[in-house]
């Protein structure tokens, strides 16, 4: 059983991290117009937010949730192929952005609410998953990618659905989460906490509304601009996944050493100077590579949140993922816009927002004391 548990994690960490970019481009390549980015990635956003309010209050929905995904998925592209309507292959890209970012929250829960796996291989069975995680993603990009470099963008999308599918059966059926234990977790919000909160909040919001202008465009922009075919692209993400496990490293001695506030300060100077670099090179592979470190990057801002996070309580979180993924609605559309004028400004732009963040870290130093107590970090 351990090994079975084992078998759909990977499947589900290799094809969540491809899906986490790939529609974004199938968008452009089935339906060539970057407005429909901009749709999709909205429609994303509000299944997102949806998803993550139900798993909150209900986890035991987890299991049905996963079949009731399963089955609008297969439904939707059904529709998209014999009606090829525009809008039914926007609710398949959009689904398949959410559940990048759902399978692993799924797979989490139903591996702690497994009723066939015994208490003490549980978290090692995640542990496992996520330190390989790196590892899977690299495969999963690369493999991914060769196979849809090799077929139709509408068959392609088809087989991803098809996969994403069987995934969140496969994860209900075979870890049997029949028997939810709810676990009684203990609020421990420590004083000054809720200080803490408002400008932990402004400051990940400007840094999310940064982000959410250039990624959704990234892999157009790098097949456009740059000139990366599909294998190109997806090699492009796989080696952000590598590096972004050395990134973790040297951010755990960044936080240990010091604390997670020069974490998020290496974090936005880093990626705003690399941005606007990138923004003014004439040399594309220089460019590649200044975006190839500034998404590895992205480790230094999500371990010293996480730090910041421990402290706020598991409800004052969720309220605060909720925002961020809100804000990402106007940063995208923000981009959009920029994208329409000269696509060299959705480079520019986040690069001088990420630098004027680095403003609010100074406002978190004063925070110091709260999570000074924090002996290690844990995974974002």
């Amino acid at each position: 059983m351990k090994n079975k548990a084992l078998a759909i994690g990977i499947l589900t960490v290799s094809l969540s991290t491809f899906t986490s970019w790939y529609p974004f481009l199938a968008t452009i390549l089935l339906l060539n117009n970057i407005a429909y980015v901009v749709i999709a990635f909205i429609i994303s956003s509000i299944i997102s937010i949806t998803l993550s309010l139900i798993i909150y209050r209900y986890k035991k929905l987890v299991n049905l949730l996963n079949i009731v995904l399963a089955i609008i998925l297969i439904i939707t592209y059904a529709l998209g192929i014999s009606l090829n309507i525009t809008y039914s292959w926007l609710v398949v890209l959009a689904l398949l952005l959410t559940l990048a970012g759902y399978l692993g929250k799924a797979y989490s829960l139903l591996i702690r609410s497994s009723i066939r796996i015994p208490d003490p291989l549980k978290p090692k069975i995640l542990e496992r998953i996520t330190t390989r995680s790196w590892l899977y993603g690299f495969i999963g990009c690369a493999l991914f990618s060769f196979i849809a470099s090799n077929m139709h963008v509408e068959a392609f999308i088809g087989l991803i659905s098809i996969i994403t599918s069987i995934t969140l059966v496969v994860q209900t059926f075979l870890l049997k989460p029949y028997v939810i234990i709810e676990e009684q977790v203990k609020e421990n919000v420590a004083r000054g906490s809720l200080r803490l909160y408002i400008p932990l909040i402004v400051y990940a919001s400007i840094v999310v509304f940064a982000l959410n202008i250039y990624y959704p465009f990234l892999p157009v922009y790098v097949k456009e601009y740059i000139g990366l075919n599909i294998i190109g692209i997806g090699l492009f993400y796989a080696s952000i996944t590598v590096l972004s496990r050395v990134m973790f490293s040297i951010a755990q001695l960044i936080i240990a050493v010091k604390d997670p506030t020069i974490a998020f300060t290496a974090r936005s100077l880093l990626a705003g100077l690399l941005l606007l670099t990138a923004s003014t090179s004439e040399n594309p592979w220089f460019t590649l590579i200044l975006l190839t470190i500034v998404l590895s990057s992205t480790p230094l801002h999500t371990l010293a949140y996480s730090v910041f996070a421990k402290k706020m309580g598991i409800k004052l979180t969720m309220i605060a993922e909720t925002i961020y993924t809100v804000i990402g609605i106007p940063a995208i559309l923000f981009g959009y816009n920029l994208w329409l004028r000269n696509p060299i400004l959705v480079i520019a732009t986040p690069a001088l927002v990420l630098l004027i963040s680095v403003v609010f870290t100074g406002y978190l130093r004063r925070y110091k004391n709260i999570i000074s107590e924090e002996s290690s970090p844990g995974q974002a």
